[in-house]
């Protein structure tokens, strides 16, 4: 049987000032301008329902693949939530445009649920 695990991601937005993130995201796009960090927080809730209307439990999640990327038709990175206690994640941009993240459940038993909504944050 298919296993199908609904998910719904929620978004928020936070300037940090003064601050270096690890890692920038840089594009070599001219119209992209550098700016001062900014996180951006994601976060996420399972539904705990299946399609066939049976329940699914917490311990049967074993990690979460949250998709990104800069344009809502190609949502190309991905980065690995390792566990399913997690429900969050921040990310730090230090470049200003449009901003596009979507996120699914991996499974115990080695499936993963469709890709959640897709959430967009425009960083000016």
């Amino acid at each position: 049987m298919k296993i199908v695990v609904s998910i719904f991601l929620f978004i928020s937005f936070s300037v940090l000032s003064g601050c270096l993130p690890e890692a920038s995201k840089k594009s070599s796009d001219p119209d992209v301008l550098p700016i001062e960090p900014q996180d951006i927080s994601l976060n996420w809730s399972p539904n705990f329902i299946l399609e066939d209307g049976s329940s699914f439990q917490l311990i049967e999640i074993e990690s979460y693949t949250l998709f990104w990327g800069r344009s809502q038709g190609s949502l190309l990175e991905e980065i690995e939530i390792p566990s399913a206690d997690i429900e969050s994640y921040v990310f730090t941009v230090t470049e200003s445009g449009d901003y596009y993240f979507a996120i699914a459940v991996n499974t115990i038993y080695g499936t993963s649920s469709e890709p959640s909504n897709i959430v967009h944050k425009q960083v000016n």
